[in-house]
Formats: structure tokens, C-alpha cells, sequence
């Protein structure tokens, strides 16, 4: 009888160190896709924007342009960031 409730008790701590294993990779995973956001953000202001700027000021091209170009930037940057990360 002790023997099965010894299983029961091993199982049940085995559930939640599973519980609290998943719970701590998906915390990672989360962590791991804020840094690769806040790096190409970071890439596309401190690069990509200026030069999209001095189109703006010094080119007189229009402001929807520079959105339009700034956004494939940031989504060419975050994807290459998401690739880097991955082969990591």
C-alpha cells in the first residue's frame, strides 16, 4: 500500500516539476523575443531612421514614404534578428 502511495507522491512532484519547468522555459521564451524586438528597434532608430530623416528634410520626399520605408526596415530587421537568434 505505501509503495503505491510513494508512487502517487513521485508522480505528483514530477508533474510539477514539469509544470514549473514549462512554465520557466515559456519566461524565457518570452525574455528571448522582448530582447530580439528591443534590438532591431534599436537597430532601425539608431541606423535606418536617420537616414529615412535626411530623405525627408534634405530630398523633400513625402512623410507617408519614410513611414513606408521605415516599416520595411523594422520588419526586415526583426526578421533577421528572429534568424539569428534562432541558429544561435
Amino acid at each position: 500500500m505505501k509503495s503505491s502511495q510513494q508512487d502517487i507522491t513521485i508522480q505528483n512532484g514530477l508533474q510539477e516539476r514539469y509544470q514549473l519547468d514549462y512554465t520557466s522555459i515559456k519566461l524565457l521564451e518570452l525574455i528571448s523575443q522582448t530582447q530580439i524586438i528591443n534590438s532591431a528597434l534599436s537597430v532601425c532608430i539608431g541606423f535606418f531612421i536617420p537616414v529615412q530623416l535626411s530623405r525627408v528634410v534634405w530630398e523633400k520626399h513625402s512623410w507617408r514614404l519614410f513611414l513606408i520605408n521605415s516599416g520595411y526596415h523594422l520588419v526586415a530587421t526583426i526578421a533577421v534578428a528572429v534568424i539569428l537568434s534562432l541558429m544561435a
